[in-house]
């Protein structure tokens, strides 16, 4: 399905409302990104609350979807696999609240609002496996640390008409170890 570029308020209750559900997130995300808002009072104080409210159900499912994953995970394959897609689920996350049509403010508080969720789950995380006593989980949690979803996260590409095909992905810092000998 089409997803055209929201225009007006009730473009974008829909488009977000298509993003709740978690349908087809890249194609809402490319569209939201080529979209425009007329930033009035009446239409702040709705697309604030609208927009709140769409993170916090997706910050939500992604909570259940971790602890699910992690309370079915046999070996630390398993725990690697859902770190990383909460990884990439906060990752969508950021790039809604990079949106280009939101006003900064309410981008700048977005951003901050999930750097605060990724820290408090990577803080959750760390410290279950601190009352385990579970070395060996607990470095693989600081291995795949939540906080860095930037790097899974894709620009979105220009209002230009470009294709989600063109994106390009943000630079990821090297992870590569240099020993001295």
């Amino acid at each position: 399905m089409s997803v055209l570029s929201p225009r007006t308020y009730a473009d974008w209750s829909i488009a977000l409302e298509r993003f709740a559900q978690g349908n087809d997130d890249d194609a809402v995300l490319l569209s939201m990104a080529q979209g425009q808002l007329d930033w009035t009072p009446g239409v702040a104080t709705l697309f604030s609350e609208r927009i709140h409210a769409v993170l916090d159900l997706r910050v939500q499912a992604l909570s259940v979807r971790l602890d699910r994953s992690f309370s079915y995970s046999r070996d630390e394959v398993e725990v690697v696999r859902a770190l990383l897609d909460a990884r990439r689920h906060l990752g969508l996350l950021h790039r809604l609240a990079c949106v280009p049509a939101l006003p900064d403010v309410l981008r700048k508080h977005l951003l901050e609002l999930l750097e605060k969720v990724a820290q408090r789950m990577q803080q959750s995380l760390e410290d279950s496996a601190r009352r385990q006593n579970a070395e060996a989980l607990l470095r693989t949690l600081r291995h795949h640390d939540l906080r860095h979803f930037h790097s899974s996260t894709m620009v979105a590409p220009a209002a230009t008409g470009a294709s989600a095909s063109d994106a390009t992905p943000l630079p990821t810092p090297s992870r590569r170890r240099s020993f001295l000998v």
